[in-house]
């Protein structure tokens, strides 16, 4: 069966042209300015030997979690950033949903096997004093108790793990082991991360950078108390007191003042830093050139492109043919963003799924390369 990989000479990990936010997380693709910006916070953060906080926001398929994605990118392939990135996108978020729901799924993306190794350095250091030291950087006995507790084997083991989760435990199991019933609290979840960090930087000499994927969900909350959670654990984690986890997430939404309450109160925005906030633009004409011929640069492979040009030059209808717009002319590449663009900005998502409309119309109309002609055929009816 016919497929864009061979048709167009799409290099061997490609079966269409768009950006796996994973496999692609190397390329920025254009965005020069966000790409600077990103560069600023985290040499900031590393310079100093603090955490990286940022929000980054803007409309849906402008490439948030594509962006996030580079971000891990940047610290995991940067000798000068000793971090280690945690990516969780926010599970599913009801009315009453307090922060627990991303307080777990970020202990679950860490993994217990981690922290426990983490753990058993830092108990390694400070010997009988382990629970003391875990209580004074806490605050909270329970935290204490349940992080040594993590240390034991079995039942023990899996309960404190539970505990530690947010998850409520029995009375029975709470007196046995000297715990709370649930851990609830905001400010005590904020401090179980910060201390996991803590862990992080003294058992691999690395900061522990989370990041929260689709916080545009937190919309959904509309309960006053489950609000105030959310509120309380960002205010903890990123206040400049800690130095333990950082924290950057992504919104849905072109205006800062219309994020849910619990990013866009004035006391959390001033804890993130007017600085740290980065728009993800939709692209002007001029952007969304430079963005296609990335995508394109990366996407097809290059040996593969000059024999398709060679084989196929007649297709051209006396256009001219360009490698960096391949499998476009030059003519045609013009046409093509002139469609992408609505009300003169184009969203790269959409401009990537109206590529592979236009090279999956190609392949039943049996051209290798795209005129204008057959362009403007297919935008017409798009």
């Amino acid at each position: 069966m016919k497929n864009l990989k061979e048709w167009f000479g799409l290099s061997e990990n490609r079966d269409n042209f768009e950006i796996e936010t994973v496999d692609d997380r190397e390329y920025l693709f254009a965005r020069t300015e966000a790409d600077g910006k990103i560069s600023g916070i985290l040499d900031r953060a590393f310079q100093t030997n603090r955490t990286a906080k940022a929000v980054l926001f803007g409309d849906w398929g402008v490439g948030k979690t594509h962006t996030m994605r580079h971000l891990q990118y940047l610290i995991e392939n940067n000798n000068d950033y000793k971090g280690l990135t945690v990516f969780v996108e926010l599970p599913d978020i009801l009315k009453k949903s307090t922060f627990q729901v991303a307080h777990s799924a970020l202990l679950d993306a860490i993994g217990m096997q981690n922290i426990n190794g983490w753990l058993y350095n830092f108990q390694t250091k400070y010997q009988e004093k382990t629970k003391d030291e875990i209580q004074n950087f806490t605050q909270s006995s329970d935290i204490a108790t349940g992080f040594v507790s993590l240390l034991g084997s079995g039942a023990i083991q899996a309960l404190s793990w539970k505990w530690l989760r947010g998850e409520a435990i029995t009375s029975g199991d709470a007196t046995n082991f000297g715990l709370t019933t649930q851990l609830i609290q905001s400010n005590q979840m904020s401090m179980v991360l910060r201390f996991i960090g803590r862990l992080c930087r003294e058992a691999k000499k690395e900061a522990l950078i989370l990041m929260i994927d689709e916080c545009s969900n937190i919309r959904n909350v509309t309960d006053a108390d489950a609000v105030s959670h959310w509120k309380n654990a960002f205010k903890n984690l990123f206040d400049p007191d800690n130095k333990e986890a950082g924290l950057i997430i992504s919104v849905t939404d072109n205006d800062i003042d219309n994020f849910p309450e619990p990013i866009s109160d004035q006391q959390i925005r001033t804890r993130i830093g007017q600085g740290n906030f980065i728009m993800l633009n939709r692209f002007d004409r001029d952007e969304n050139k430079d963005f296609v011929k990335a995508v394109l640069s990366v996407a097809l492979d290059s040996t593969k492109v000059d024999a398709l040009i060679k084989q196929y030059s007649a297709e051209v209808d006396g256009e001219t043919i360009d490698k960096a717009t391949f499998p476009f002319t030059s003519e045609a590449f013009e046409q093509f963003l002139d469609y992408t663009q609505q009300n003169q900005q184009a969203v790269p998502r959409d401009t990537l799924e109206f590529l592979n409309e236009m090279a999956n119309a190609a392949i039943q109309a049996d051209k290798h390369i795209l005129t204008s002609e057959f362009v403007n055929s297919i935008g017409v009816t798009s």
